[in-house]
């Protein structure tokens, strides 16, 4: 059975594992100089992606799973929507502690 890649994680460990193989190969072909600034490139993007994706999970963990991952649609459908009239709930809240003026015809959220 052939498998398909359905899941972000699994997207960005590809593009993680690629770029970093990519790179450790491209390195003999640099000048001795360029070497350099390289390996802090082949050093510093793995904990660069491993700091964003953190902080994607800390505050957006929703993004990182595919409508597959849950058992059926409706699950899915039941925590986007909730998650929608959270953030919704969050900016109205917001808007009125700051006493700002809320048109709710003209706000769009985004997720």
């Amino acid at each position: 059975m052939k498998k398909k890649v359905s899941n972000p994680l699994t997207i960005i460990a590809i593009f993680a594992a690629l770029s970093e193989v990519a790179a450790t190969i491209s390195i003999g072909f640099l000048q001795v100089d360029l070497q350099k600034i390289f390996i802090w490139y082949i050093i510093f993007f793995p904990v660069l992606l491993v700091i964003l994706f953190f902080l994607i999970l800390f505050f957006k963990s929703e993004v990182l799973y595919a409508p597959s991952d849950f058992r059926s649609d409706e699950t899915y459908l039941s925590i986007y929507n909730r998650l929608k009239f959270s953030t919704y709930a969050a900016i109205k809240s917001e808007s009125e502690n700051n006493n700002d003026l809320l048109d709710e015809n003209n706000l769009k959220i985004i997720i």
